[in-house]
Formats: C-alpha cells, sequence, structure tokens
C-alpha cells in the first residue's frame, strides 16, 4: 500500500509541474510544489492506514461480514481452518458441501454441512 501510493504521489508531482510549465506559471515555486505532494502523501497513507485499522475491528467484532459456503473435501482444511480464525478477514462460512467424514466430525456442531450429491442437483 505504501509503494502504490507513493507512486501516486510522484505521478502527481510530475502532473503538477507538467501543467505549471504548460500554463508558464511561474509564481508557484518548485519547493512549494514538493511540499505539497509529500505532505498529501503523508496525509492521504495516515488516512487509509487508520481506515484499514477501523474496518479490521470493525469486521472482527462481527460486524460487515460476508456469508460464504464453500465445496470442500479434507485438502481444504487449513484453508477452512484459516477462515474461521481470523475473523477480520470478513468471512463467515454458513454451509460447507462435502463427503469428507474428517470435515463432518470437525465441523458438525458449528457449520451445516450438506452432502455432494445436493450440489449435482443444484449445478444442472
Amino acid at each position: 500500500m505504501f509503494f502504490e501510493y507513493l507512486q501516486s504521489a510522484i505521478i502527481m508531482l510530475a502532473l503538477l509541474i507538467l501543467t505549471f510549465l504548460i500554463l508558464k506559471i511561474n509564481a508557484v515555486s518548485g519547493l512549494f510544489k514538493i511540499e505539497l505532494t509529500a505532505f498529501g502523501f503523508l496525509f492521504l497513507f495516515a488516512v487509509r492506514a487508520f481506515e484499514y485499522k477501523v474496518f479490521k475491528i470493525y469486521r472482527s467484532k462481527g460486524y460487515n461480514q460476508v456469508n460464504v459456503v464453500l465445496i470442500a473435501d479434507d485438502t481444504s482444511l487449513p484453508f477452512i481452518e484459516s477462515l474461521l480464525n481470523k475473523r477480520e478477514w470478513g468471512y463467515r462460512i454458513v454451509a460447507i458441501f462435502s463427503q469428507s467424514p474428517e470435515l463432518s466430525e470437525r465441523y458438525e456442531k458449528s457449520i451445516i454441512l450438506l452432502p455432494k450429491k445436493i450440489c449435482q442437483y443444484l449445478t444442472t
């Protein structure tokens, strides 16, 4: 995120200098243009970092979540665990389509588990 905003600030500085050269405006010093770009970059980065932090806390408390239905097998176990452990990502697993006995014994009480046969009927 830092480098993207830095790249944006450099492009804005180039456009600012180019605009002043094309319009032949000499009343504004070069130092002011650089300071304007630097302070704009710092302010934008600080506000965005604060915004990301606030939304991360907001999602970890259970607000603004996306409901997810997964089609999974035994190899999906680390992915499912990461979704459940990292609540700040904002995903809530509603149901899992699977015939895996390992998934069914692990999540049968907390998540709706549906057999994979139902998925075939839904796609046709």
